[in-house]
């Protein structure tokens, strides 16, 4: 491949402002940081397009740094005329920006996504998969009723609709209750998941068990939980997707019992650490012992105070 330079420039572009959720529990933050370690390590420059939005609040809509003028985006200058390939962090969340990545791709401008719902060189997490070894785990310990959080209206070819369809595929496949109240929507934020929980419980909807297409929901979901009396795990058992919750600093009382997570890897170009075909794998931390060869889940507690 010929570079414009002696050295390879690669932009990063995502479908949403990176300022949106700028907190240790923020989907870019490890990402970028992943990407930029690649990117000394192989002696690459970089243009990461990160974007703020109106208040760089997670109430804000989406509204990315983008290589293209609109009034939906904030125009970044990274794009095909000064970098030699694009990484892009899905879901786009506008029929225009999928078609601009489209066209460039149709022309021969090497791209690469991360996480589902474009055409295209893709790496992703085995989101079947982790949902379903989730939904398992939950049916093991004698869950019927389970209400699932799911990610975005407008990401169904992505992550989100994976996920979603992953659930609703182990409700079958477990002869489960299928009440469509029993799903609501967090965006994959922590208000949103927040929000998605006050609406299960004011819905009357009965379950005994959630499970949350990303933990920073399950996060949010589980302080509505602990805001309408409802203990975690003893009255309603937590599973979040990701595992995003390493290293991040807890202050929870040693009182506060966790709920668990499902590990996800996601491999970024040129880091050690495995391919783009490796899977979600769960890992130790209920409280009690796990048969063998069952899922094991890592810790997720309850949100600070």
């Amino acid at each position: 491949m010929t570079h414009r330079n002696s050295i390879p420039t690669i932009g990063v572009l995502a479908g949403w402002q990176f300022y949106r959720t700028a907190t240790n529990l923020s989907y870019l933050a490890p990402l970028f940081r992943g990407i930029s370690r690649a990117a000394q390590k192989l002696g690459c420059n970089l243009l990461l397009g990160c974007g703020m939005g109106p208040s760089a609040s997670p109430t804000d809509p989406m509204r990315p740094a983008w290589p293209v003028q609109s009034l939906e985006a904030d125009f970044v200058p990274v794009g095909p005329w000064n970098t030699d390939g694009l990484i892009i962090a899905n879901p786009l969340h506008s029929a225009a920006r999928s078609g601009y990545i489209k066209d460039l791709r149709a022309q021969g401008f090497p791209v690469l996504f991360i996480a589902g719902g474009e055409d295209g060189p893709t790496i992703m997490a085995d989101n079947r998969g982790g949902i379903l070894e989730a939904m398992d785990h939950l049916v093991e310990h004698g869950h019927r009723q389970i209400a699932f959080i799911a990610g975005t209206r407008d990401d169904m070819e992505g992550d989100s609709g994976q996920r979603l369809r992953a659930y609703q595929s182990a409700l079958d496949l477990y002869g489960l209750d299928t009440n469509p109240d029993l799903i609501a929507y967090g965006q994959h934020i922590y208000a949103g998941g927040y929000a998605a929980m006050r609406t299960l419980l004011e819905s009357g909807v009965s379950f005994t068990a959630l499970l949350a297409s990303n933990d920073e929901s399950a996060l949010g979901a589980m302080q509505a939980l602990k805001e309408a009396g409802r203990r975690v795990p003893e009255d309603v058992a937590v599973i979040g997707f990701d595992n995003r919750l390493r290293g991040r600093r807890s202050h929870t009382a040693p009182e506060q019992r966790p709920c668990a997570a499902v590990r996800s890897r996601l491999s970024c170009p040129g880091e050690d650490g495995g391919t783009p075909a490796q899977r979600n794998r769960p890992a130790a931390c209920t409280d009690r012992p796990q048969p063998p060869n069952r899922p094991r889940f890592v810790r997720l507690r309850s949100p600070p105070q």
